[in-house]
């Protein structure tokens, strides 16, 4: 059986990490468990503004080099600092993800709301 089958599609978690001479961080990490496999960090990210305001649709674009690029989105967050498993062949690929990361990421932010 492909262990693939048997975890969420996300986990999403926290981590604690510091770096030497620097104060302690709390970071929100993303592991996608689906071809392209990948963990990558998840940092807010407001910078992007609509006049109307965000409708809904999810616009996902990548910044930075290739080998380490930034995916923003307009649903306040970024993805970055990524530990590939599996590197896809096309970057539609991992944008089509993102976005699926910015639906499932609306989905517990409502989930929570309702359980507080």
């Amino acid at each position: 059986m492909n262990p693939s089958h048997v975890l969420p599609k996300f986990i999403w978690g926290e981590a604690i990490t510091s770096r030497a001479g620097s104060d302690f961080e709390d970071c929100e990490y993303l592991t996608h468990t689906c071809f392209p496999r990948f963990v990558c960090r998840i940092v807010p990210f407001e910078d992007f503004t609509r006049e109307d305001g965000n409708d809904g649709s999810i616009h996902v674009w990548r910044e930075g080099p290739e080998g380490n690029p930034v995916w923003k989105t307009n649903f306040g967050f970024l993805a970055r600092d990524f530990l590939w498993i599996n590197w896809p062949d096309k970057e539609d690929l991992i944008q089509d993800v993102i976005r699926e990361v910015c639906v499932d990421r609306r989905i517990r932010e409502d989930l929570y709301e309702t359980l507080e």
